[in-house]
Formats: C-alpha cells, structure tokens, sequence
C-alpha cells in the first residue's frame, strides 16, 4: 500500500487486538465478515498478554470517585455471566489457558473493609448457592502468613488462567477464521463517510463499512465514544525471582489467590514458585521508571510480609484500567463505530463478553435512527 494508497474495503476493521478486539473478530468472521484487526503495539505487550490472570466473579471495588448506580445484584450478575459465558467458550474450543479455579480470599484489613466483605458475601451467596465462605482471621491464617488481617472472604468460584496463552489462543481462533491481524499499526484518526469509513493510519488509508474500537485507549478516536464516562487509573505488578520453601509457605500455604478489598487493591499469589504482587491507583504514574514500580509496590508488600521486602525482582510492569462511574462496563454505537470497555479492573472475561456484544452491535439490521457523530445511549451488559 502507497502512502497515499487505500486499501481494499473490509467489513469490519477492529481497533485493538486484545480479548475484546479478537473476541469481537471471531464472531464477525464466523458470521462471514471480511475483518482487519489493527493494535498500536507489538505482540504479547498489551494487558491482555500480561496481567495478574484473575477471573472474577465478584465485582471489583470502585475508586472513591465512583458514583451513579451500585446496586451490587446488578454488578454481580453483570461479573457473573461473562464468567460463565468464557469457560463456556474455553471448553468449547478447547483453549489451552490453563484454567483452574483455586480459590480467591478478599482480605479484610479493618472492620469497614470486614463489615462490607461480610455483606458481598451474603449477596454471592444469595445469586450462586454456594461457594462463598466467610473466614475469621484464625482461619485466614491458615491460608496465609500475611499480617494485620482480620478476616477474609473465600470465593471458591474464582478462576485463573495464563494470559498470553488465551490471548494466543483466541489469536489462533480468529486466524483461522480468515481474520488478519496487524501489529505496529496505529491509527491516527477515524474519518466517516456517507457510505464506509476510512481509517487514517501512517502508511495509507483503510476502508471499511464498520469499525469497533476494543481498545478503552483509543476511544478519543470517536468523538461520541469520548464523551462516555470512563477515567483510566494505573495499575501496576511485578515478578519476583524463585522463591525459597519457607517464603513460598508464607505467602499462601493453600493454592489460593489473595487481594484487598479497597479500590486501590492489593494483590498476590505464587506462580510456578514466584510471587506475584500488585497493586492498583494512586501508586506510581504509567510514565514511572520500573524502579520506581518495584519501590512502590515493595512498600506495599512489606506491610504484608516484613521479610519479603529485599527479594529479587525480575519483571514489572504497568498498565491501565478503564473505570465507569457505575462500576459496570460500557458498550455504544455512532453509526458505524461501535465501542466498548470499561472494565473496572476485571477485564478477562468481561472484556471477551465485550467483544462479542460489539460484534452483535455492528451486526445489526436495524439502521441506527441518529446521525454520525451522535452516540446512542450505551448499552449495559
């Protein structure tokens, strides 16, 4: 393609090849659609690839600026059935993600943090019939050497699964559906026409009849989907370097996964004889240097484990979360863009369900009754 070529039309060309951007390719393409999926980055370097791995059935915890409605019945269900839907899909395809399910314990730190896990508890309890067990901290301390607990909420419904293996295995998914796929491809803007859009990028020009943008980053690229309510906070991990016995029975000694019940969330497990450990908002901004990561998140791991806190590091990284006032993620259409994201920091399954929705959305028969450039009311799911 020249510079100042144009390609051939596509039906669908996806901005961002994450779970929700591939998701959302796999779906089009079983229904027959032409589809070009574009990612600003490299291969396996986006938070799909590299995260802590958690699939939640909870609802994670809303940044103090969180407002709007937070009927928690309405967050479970809308954590719940994306869940459910991915291990559906995961069984169903036979994904190789390494999906286990070892539990996950919400640490309470104070008795606020206690009094709210006590009642999430009854309202998991009251939607899944079991498998959500409140545990004192005498029994918390049996599952971790962790200090300052006062209590935990055990979520035996919570899964794990390796990232970068499902992102790859949905990569697999849509490749072989005809999807391609290119990486190093940003797109600068976004120009509709009367009859397709042309996707600016820094070689030429894509044509296309519909575009979906997956990535909560490049949202600004649709002027109606800037104007939904989404904040981006900064969330950030590290890898230490193997573990010795001791220290890997400090840490958890059942196979459990372990966070915090605040907005700015806390969070570790063991991983193959590492720890993992995370932590979210507020500490260091994306820009950071990744020793000012480690330093961070180092003083937030002492405060758990005092011992741990000189231990080797051997990765870190950082990233983005894409928050609702409401806590509950977002789908909208202009025309022929659609969007989706926002998250809120449980993004595996939410973000594959995502996908799909804007595949369905841009499916649709139905000639959207508003002109482009005005959004719709985005859909909740």
């Amino acid at each position: 393609m020249s510079a100042q070529g144009r390609s051939a039309a596509n039906d669908a060309v996806i901005i961002g090849a994450g779970y929700c951007g591939l998701s959302a390719a796999i779906e089009l393409a079983r229904q027959g659609a032409r589809v070009r999926v574009l990612d600003r980055g490299q291969w396996g370097d986006n938070a799909s690839a590299f995260n802590f791995g958690s699939v939640a059935v909870m609802p994670p915890a809303l940044p103090a600026t969180a407002h709007g409605d937070h009927d928690p019945a309405q967050r479970l269900q809308a954590t719940l059935a994306p869940v459910r839907a991915l291990k559906e899909q995961v069984e169903a395809f036979g994904y190789d993600c390494a999906w286990t399910q070892p539990g996950h314990i919400t640490l309470a730190l104070d008795e606020t943090s206690a009094s709210t896990l006590r009642q999430r508890g009854l309202d998991a309890q009251a939607l899944l019939g079991g498998g959500v067990l409140w545990l004192d901290a005498h029994q918390v301390a049996g599952q971790t050497g962790a200090q300052g607990l006062m209590g935990g909420l055990l979520n035996e419904h919570f899964a794990l699964i390796e990232p970068a293996r499902l992102l790859l295995a949905l990569r697999h998914h849509a490749e072989s559906l005809g999807v391609c796929i290119q990486y190093a491809t940003p797109v600068l803007a976004l120009e509709p026409g009367l009859d397709a859009v042309d996707l600016v990028l820094a070689a030429g020009r894509i044509s296309t009849a519909r575009v979906l943008i997956a990535s909560e980053e490049a949202w600004s690229l649709s002027m109606a989907a800037a104007r939904e309510p989404l904040t981006l906070h900064q969330t950030h991990l590290f890898e230490s370097a193997p573990l010795a016995t001791a220290a890997l029975q400090l840490i958890s000694r059942q196979p459990r996964v372990y966070g915090t019940a605040t907005a700015d969330k806390d969070y570790f497990r063991v991983h193959q004889g590492r720890l993992l450990f995370g932590s979210r908002l507020g500490l260091v901004p994306l820009e950071a240097e990744p020793q000012a990561v480690v330093a961070a998140l180092r003083q937030r791991l002492v405060g758990y484990f005092p011992s741990l806190g000189d231990i080797e590091v051997r990765q870190v990284w950082s990233g983005s979360l894409g928050f609702t006032p409401d806590g509950l993620p977002r789908t909208g259409r202009s025309g022929p863009v659609c969007w989706g994201g926002g998250y809120c920091g449980s993004g595996i399954a939410t973000a594959v369900s995502c996908g799909r929705q804007l595949a369905h959305m841009a499916l649709a028969n139905a000639t959207p009754a508003f002109t482009v450039g005005e959004g719709e009311p985005p859909q909740r799911y």
